[in-house]
C-alpha cells in the first residue's frame, strides 16, 4: 500500500490537503515508504522510529503494537502530504 504505484493512485483520489499516516513495526516498510515519499517530492510532516518516546500527541496502541512493544520492537510512524 505504500508502493510508488499506490502513492500515485492516492494522488488522484485524495484532496490536495490530505495527510497520510503510516504506523508500522517493520523497519523495512518504514524505510521503503519514506524513500517512496521522498521520490515523489512529498512533504514529510512528522516522523519517528520510536512512537512511544516521541512528542506525537496521539498514542493509541493496537493489540499488535502492545505485543511487539513487550518484545522491544519499536513502532515507527510517518505522516506526509503530497
Amino acid at each position: 500500500l505504500s508502493s510508488k504505484r499506490f502513492q500515485e493512485k492516492y494522488l488522484n483520489i485524495l484532496s490536495k490537503d490530505a495527510i497520510l499516516h503510516l504506523k508500522t513495526d517493520s523497519d523495512n516498510l518504514f524505510n521503503y515508504t519514506k524513500e517512496v515519499i521522498l521520490d515523489l517530492d512529498s512533504k514529510i510532516l512528522f516522523e519517528t522510529v520510536n512512537l512511544d518516546a516521541s512528542n506525537y500527541p496521539i498514542k493509541i496502541k493496537s493489540e499488535f503494537e502492545e505485543r511487539f512493544s513487550k518484545k522491544g520492537i519499536k513502532t515507527k510512524f510517518i505522516m506526509w502530504r503530497y
